[in-house]
């Protein structure tokens, strides 16, 4: 079965599309942009080199090993341990947002320094993966900001400047392996899992595997893309500023034929110094918040201390400068 996402035009009349939206992140977490003004052209070339990348031996991938930013092998993350008997059936590739120019890195320990292939072995993988990654960041923007005034924050543009100064964003570009998924057997190609943060802006090569789960629902229903669109879901930390009236919900990418997916996935986050507290719009006498506040660097600096520190061995440095952050 199919999900029912809504199909939002960003061509429509700003109210119009914010009221889609919030419609879309109460009921179901998930939605898909279309009229959104990336160029083709420019998706066509980070796909390209994505592909040219993932098709080099191993040997020449490993020389860009990392995490967050570069290489993830084949096999590296098990995003369900409870149900997977394998780990995920993918290999990545992440670009990340750098420490802001002129600033201490110990303010910013969720910005990082970029890793890119040699041009001797991917050329032009590097302008037309940046090209992409410049253009997405201008829609996650765009998109954060009808996502405030879905909230109804008494001015969204400030409410951006205030908390998106310096955000934290991370890229990863991925492909699947293709072979076919069987969750009775544990097999999948990404394990079920909530995005952490904010917004998530997937792009894909348009080929079958996203499932989600409805809200009130144990169902695994099939998400479609239109044609040049890209799938918008909320994360965990969306949940926080609306009390949960804004819905993060469970996904999986579930492969039913031995074909090879790709896909580029786009995180987003506010800045680190940003307090993330129940909005008055979301709460009431009958319905105090659920969250305490917390900023977002202590929320990051958590979510790595459960699970990506354990998997990829990261070095804890920059996540014990914000575990002592005081959870406001």
């Amino acid at each position: 079965m199919t999900a029912k996402v809504p199909v939002i035009d960003l061509l429509l009349p700003e109210e119009e599309v914010v009221k889609a939206i919030r419609k879309g992140c109460e009921e179901i977490g998930f939605l898909c942009i279309i009229n959104h003004g990336v160029d083709p052209a420019v998706v066509a070339g980070a796909f390209k080199a994505m592909h040219d990348f993932f098709t080099l031996p191993l040997e020449t991938k490993m020389k860009s090993k990392g995490t967050p930013a570069g290489y993830m092998p084949l096999q590296a993350q098990t995003l369900d341990p409870e149900n997977q008997t394998e780990p995920d059936q993918k290999e990545g590739y992440g670009m990340v947002e750098e420490v802001p120019a002129g600033h201490d890195p110990n303010e910013f320990p969720f910005h990082g320094k970029r890793v890119y292939p040699d041009d001797s072995d991917v050329p032009g993988w590097r302008e037309a993966v940046m090209g992409y990654y410049g253009a997405v960041r201008s829609l996650a923007m765009r998109m954060l900001r009808y996502i405030a005034l879905a909230m109804e924050v008494p001015d969204a543009d400030a409410f951006i400047a205030k908390n998106f100064e310096f955000p934290i964003f991370h890229m990863r570009m991925l492909r699947y392996e293709p072979r076919a998924s069987n969750p009775a057997e544990g097999r999948l190609a990404a394990g079920a899992h909530t995005d952490w943060g904010l917004i998530t802006l997937l792009k894909t090569d348009g080929g079958e595997g996203l499932q989600v789960q409805p809200r009130n629902s144990s169902e695994w229903l099939d998400v479609e893309e239109p044609a040049n669109a890209f799938v918008v879901n909320l994360g965990d930390l969306q949940q926080r500023w609306t009390n949960d009236v804004f819905t993060s919900r469970p996904h999986r990418v579930m492969l039913k034929s031995d074909k090879v997916r790709y896909s580029i996935a786009y995180f987003c986050d506010a800045d680190e110094r940003a307090l993330v507290e129940c909005l008055p719009s979301f709460q009431s006498p009958s319905r105090p918040p659920r969250y305490s506040p917390i900023t977002q660097a202590a929320y990051l600096a958590a979510k790595y201390e459960q699970t990506i520190k354990k998997e990829f061995n990261v070095v804890s440095a920059s996540v014990e400068r914000v575990e002592e952050s005081a959870v406001v």
